[in-house]
């Protein structure tokens, strides 16, 4: 499919100056508003930013009250592209108000989902859920099954952040069977790739599978020309993604890399700076996974230039995040501070709290690397604090568990007992094995730094019996070094 977008801009700009010329202030601010949606379809955000500002001030001159909400939700758009979700909140905000005001349903909804979308972007879980619900409940009222199948997507992608993978999809499934009956392949593509998220996060690799091979099936049936999603490139960059990504969570990371080389070959040759930058973060990541730290930092570095270049403090933070653990995995840990104190301040400025916590998460990291455990249960105690308030299960878990780390290697055995055990509890919440079998491991610690063998061993064979269950040949021969020490004698000074 032939990109219309520029010859629809060329058009829009001849409109835009005869409106001009004859004094019509309506269609010039109309004009506005389209030009602004045109450039960001196109991926000029900036553009999109700047068109959505001069038909804001037309429309706000001649008291048009719908197209000023249209255009408020222009702006939330721009804003979430370039990163600043705090901005988007603002802007869609006011777009809802005066959907209200014109008792204008279908658009109250859209605006809803937009906050939702805005606030997941910012961590917060509980507020995104419930802008999201109010969508849902709108778009049924009014019968709106595209928006309606949305919602659900949305409410799926929520609770994916949050870890709460059967919750998802639930929702996922309900967006499938939207898309199919409304003949959308596109979302009908993305469920699937969604639902195949969702069960890779329960370990059920090869249900993940069957529904990524469906999603990438549908993606080339769409054709190598084809739009797919709002991005520019064809299937088979599209399956290079997906498959990149699916080999990597499933932690083939050499596959997954060939797959991304060739995904960012492409992005790279039609100029999208955007998905480039994506890319080489995910690059960053699989390196990282495969121990290749130095390549690892060479495209974090990558991301967090493009991330500067467009104007996304998001991509910006994530990047500055990855150059931190890749340099705490060197051994560099007051390098790593240093990222990842750049990454906490990103976070704050753009109110996101999810990402100021897993921020001082990796600080927690950082100083429990180099010894200094007491500063490390003071980062992970705020870690702990923002997941609690965000409703971040997931992030909740890994909190506890790191304090109860620190703990240990204080001496504080109990305090480390109940930081496990709530970490274990939540593990099980959310079906999360691997976490689960973590959790009983480092309960085994305590106890035997307590010196009750009894306990330990019962926690060692639990962290063992899972770890055979998951294949995880790593976990085991950990569990088996720490039965062995739950058999010797604690030392007590």
């Amino acid at each position: 499919m032939v990109d219309k977008t520029p010859d629809e801009i060329a058009n829009l700009l001849k409109i835009l100056s005869t409106a001009k010329e004859m004094g019509d202030k309506v269609g010039e601010g109309q004009v506005y508003c389209h030009l602004s949606e045109a450039f960001f379809r196109s991926k000029d955000f900036k553009k999109s930013f700047q068109y959505s500002l001069k038909g804001l001030s037309v429309v706000k001159e001649i008291g048009d009250k719908p197209w000023e909400g249209r255009i408020y939700g222009s702006l939330g758009h721009a804003f979430y592209r370039m990163g600043n979700f705090a901005q988007a909140v603002k802007n869609h905000t006011k777009d809802l108000c005066i959907a209200k005001e014109m008792k204008d349903r279908a658009a109250e909804g859209r605006a809803y989902g937009n906050l939702g979308n805005a606030h997941n972007r910012l961590n917060n879980f509980n507020q995104a859920i419930e802008y999201h619900k109010l969508a849902l409940s709108i778009a049924q009222e009014v019968g709106d099954k595209s928006e309606e199948g949305n919602a659900y997507e949305n409410l799926g992608a929520v609770y994916d952040g949050v870890g709460n993978f059967k919750q998802a999809i639930e929702y996922h499934m309900k967006h499938l069977s939207f898309a199919k009956e409304l003949g959308d392949r596109v979302g009908e593509r993305r469920a699937y790739g969604n639902l195949g998220n969702g069960y890779r996060g329960l370990g059920n690799f090869e249900k993940a599978s069957e529904y990524c091979i469906k999603s990438i099936k549908i993606s080339n049936k769409m054709g190598e020309d084809s739009r797919v999603g709002d991005g520019a490139w064809g299937g088979k960059s599209y399956e290079d993604l997906a498959l990149g990504v699916a080999f990597y969570k499933e932690g083939d990371f050499k596959q997954a890399i060939e797959h991304l080389k060739k995904h960012l070959c492409v992005v790279k040759q039609l100029g999208d700076r955007a998905q480039e930058g994506d890319a080489c973060g995910i690059l960053g990541n699989a390196f990282h996974k495969l121990g290749d730290f130095q390549q690892a930092i060479a495209y974090y570095d990558k991301a967090l230039s493009i991330a500067k270049t467009v104007g996304d403090k998001t991509k910006e933070s994530a990047a500055y995040s990855g150059l931190g653990n890749a340099h705490h995995s060197l051994g560099s840990f007051q390098q790593a501070i240093e990222y990842h104190s750049k990454d906490l301040r990103i976070s704050k400025d753009a109110g996101e709290r999810g990402g100021e916590g897993t921020a001082y998460g990796n600080l927690g990291n950082a100083y429990y690397g180099l010894g200094d455990f007491k500063q490390a249960a003071e980062y992970y105690n705020q870690q702990l604090s923002i997941a609690k308030e965000v409703g971040d299960r997931a992030r909740e878990g890994m909190a506890f568990g790191n304090l109860g780390n620190a703990y240990e290697r204080l001496g504080y055995y109990k305090r480390a007992i109940e930081c496990h055990g709530q970490c274990l509890s939540i593990e099980k919440e959310l079906g999360k094995r691997a976490g689960e079998g973590s959790a009983y491991g480092n309960l085994s610690i305590c106890y035997h730094s307590l010196g009750d063998s009894k306990h330990a061993m019962e926690y060692a064979t639990e962290h063992l019996r899972i770890a055979e269950e998951m294949g995880d040949k790593i976990g085991k021969k950990n569990c088996s070094i720490k039965s062995r020490k739950c058999l010797l004698p604690t030392r007590r000074i």
